[in-house]
């Protein structure tokens, strides 16, 4: 019933955190992800400044199976027009479509402390 979280706090394992402010401007759907990948990107590098970290939509869907691969395609897609990701493919091969993401200044404003649900 309760597990650890990414950044080691204790967690309901049906809980689903999410940024009221990213909900507000792009949807439920992409303040999940924007979430988790904030969650991720401060566990691995300590903090999600200037950092891109690669994601697979399969990867996020391990986290929220209730999304579908088109459902996560699209919230991504929503983040980066809405300028809160900034998305490029930086892979060593060609053939090698998963794409990275980081955080623009102004959605790391929105991630501040203090707006989640």
């Amino acid at each position: 019933m309760i597990k650890s979280g990414i950044n080691g706090e204790i967690r309901n394992e049906n809980e689903c955190r999410f940024n009221r402010s990213i909900a507000m401007i792009c949807g439920i759907r992409p303040a999940l992800i924007a979430q988790y990948l904030w969650e991720i990107m401060e566990y691995e590098n300590g903090t999600a400044d200037d950092y891109w970290r690669k994601m697979p939509q399969k990867m996020i869907q391990t986290v929220y199976p209730f999304l579908s691969r088109h459902m996560i395609r699209d919230a991504m897609k929503e983040l980066t027009e809405c300028r809160i990701l900034r998305a490029s493919e930086r892979n060593e091969s060609r053939f090698d479509r998963t794409r990275w993401y980081q955080f623009t200044e102004y959605g790391m404003e929105l991630m501040s402390p203090g707006s989640y649900a």
